[in-house]
């Protein structure tokens, strides 16, 4: 159960004001909550989704997007220090990069990503629905200049599955 959303930005090197693309960073923040409608006794329940190591996704506070979950650790999207699928470790999901900045991660130009915000490890006998309610913030930081946001939009998701 997911909702998919994509952004492609383009950095154009650009000494004069101060900035070059190696510098400009891709930084997803996400609240929301997930919630799961139980089985037993057709309650909505929150469902609590890591974004990066203990840090759970709050209906209060944007965090930090994670696209790897484990309780420990998260890759996060743009983050150029993070790997890419570039012969390393590969973010393909459903055939569309997730992840990428072009030329190569350290100084590429334009970034692609693909998020696909949902829970995954659902049972269908114990839930007999899903729902989603996530508000995203899209910006680009210039991380030479102590990431002063460049430009930001929002996006948000919003959606019920029931069965």
């Amino acid at each position: 159960m997911f909702r998919q959303h994509s952004a492609t930005a383009t950095f154009a090197s650009n000494q004069g004001q101060n900035y070059i693309c190696r510098c400009c960073r891709f930084y997803q923040t996400v609240k929301g909550k997930f919630e799961v409608l139980d089985a037993s006794d057709s309650i909505w329940k929150e469902h609590y989704v890591y974004t990066k190591g203990t840090t759970y996704i709050n209906n209060i506070v944007y965090v930090e997007d994670g696209k790897k979950w484990t309780s420990t650790s998260a890759s996060r999207y743009g983050n150029r220090n993070d790997p890419q699928n570039e012969g390393g470790i590969s973010f393909v999901l459903f055939g569309a990069a997730l992840d990428v900045y072009s030329q190569n991660r350290a100084n590429g130009c334009t970034y692609e990503m693909n998020d696909y915000p949902g829970i995954y490890s659902i049972s269908d006998s114990a839930f007999k629905g899903f729902r989603v309610n996530l508000n995203f913030v899209l910006s680009i930081l210039d991380t030479c200049n102590n990431n002063v946001v460049k430009d930001s939009k929002s996006l948000s998701i919003s959606h019920e599955w029931t069965w």
